[in-house]
């Protein structure tokens, strides 16, 4: 408990003069209601939790996804389609040389050619046998051109679904092997999110806002699976956390994947565990908690991340060490009152002439 007093009009404005040298001095026109009141506050040290140990990354991503390889080693010949392009399924994305290719389906082609030659000339013989291997050297003729043809084609690599480019991993010249990755894109026009949630708040099939940088959406709840492991630190805040998978509408074309999510869950700030009876509500209908901080009375937002049984919560805001936390005052104190210990040596007054 903090036995503190209310300097005197005289003090504050000696005080008001200081601010314009000493930011450590604050000058409030509250202080006109409080002077010459006796103020007891009760306060207690603050334990403060470092909050990296619960930020995991949480971004948007496509709901479909996919790398476009390289069906065989080869060299770059031509890329059609920078990172950020739309295109439609079908559309030629790269391709790869096709020099060797061309010159095997010529020889299929002249082989087709010569088989169909052979089968004209036995077509009058008498010899069954003869006749029954120029059809078996066409057919395998044939089925060589279709080959060809075939590895031509997969040399033109081509957008397998309708979607964005994200990302082109190679350039014109360079060799690849084959499955190496030579692309990555996918649809955007849903996007989906893994976001901790408290499982006792979130239903499959709810709407769900969450901030996307500064842009509030909402998210479908597809799902709602255990935790994951990346995330698992956040049980330590709340009991019943789990992973609920959301599905954004990206029609519009708004969103992009990568983009950072924010989760009310996910501290930004330091935690710390305090009693509920120190939660007040702010104007703007959020919640904070006051704290005496270099002997000034300062009131600062926080997010109650979960609660520790019925009369504890953890708490997360912009707080120091070395703030004390105000548990109760005999009288309301506004925010930026700046109080002294009364067992300490109350400053002269500077009386004005």
């Amino acid at each position: 408990m903090q036995l503190a007093v209310l300097f005197s009009s005289a003090w504050i404005r000696a005080a008001r003069r200081a601010c314009v040298v000493s930011a450590a001095v604050v000058c409030l026109s509250s202080f006109s209601t409080l002077w010459g009141q006796e103020l007891i506050i009760k306060r207690e040290p603050i334990t403060l939790i470092n909050p990296t140990r619960y930020q995991v990354p949480l971004i948007l991503e496509a709901t479909q996804s996919i790398n476009v390889s390289a069906p065989v080693d080869g060299v770059v010949q031509i890329i059609n389609i920078k990172p950020g392009e739309t295109v439609l399924n079908q559309t030629e994305l790269l391709r790869l040389d096709t020099t060797r290719q061309s010159f095997v389906l010529e020889k299929a082609k002249a082989a087709l050619r010569a088989a169909q030659l052979r089968v004209e000339a036995v077509s009058s013989s008498s010899d069954a046998k003869a006749k029954s291997l120029a059809a078996s050297e066409l057919d395998v003729a044939k089925a060589d051109l279709n080959v060809a043809e075939y590895d031509l084609r997969s040399l033109l690599l081509r957008a397998p679904i309708d979607g964005t480019v994200f990302r082109v991993l190679v350039q014109p010249g360079q060799f690849v092997k084959a499955g190496e990755p030579l692309m990555s894109m996918g649809n955007t026009e849903k996007l989906v999110v893994q976001m901790p949630v408290d499982r006792n708040n979130v239903k499959v099939g709810a709407n769900l806002e969450i901030a996307v940088e500064s842009v509030k959406v909402t998210g479908l709840v597809q799902s709602v699976l255990p935790l994951s492991k990346e995330q698992a630190a956040l049980r330590d805040l709340v009991e019943s956390a789990a992973t609920a998978e959301l599905v954004i509408d990206n029609a519009q074309g708004k969103l992009s994947p990568g983009q950072t999510v924010y989760s009310p869950m996910v501290p930004r700030y330091p935690v710390m565990e305090a009693a509920n009876v120190v939660l007040t509500n702010t104007p703007e209908g959020g919640r904070k908690v006051q704290v005496l901080r270099e002997n000034v009375v300062t009131d600062v937002p926080v997010t109650v991340l979960g609660p520790i049984g019925p009369e504890r919560s953890f708490l997360s805001g912009p707080l120091s060490e070395r703030d004390l936390l105000i548990i109760s005052t005999s009288v309301p104190v506004p925010h930026g009152t700046l109080v002294q210990n009364a067992v300490q040596a109350i400053p002269q007054p500077v009386f004005e002439n």
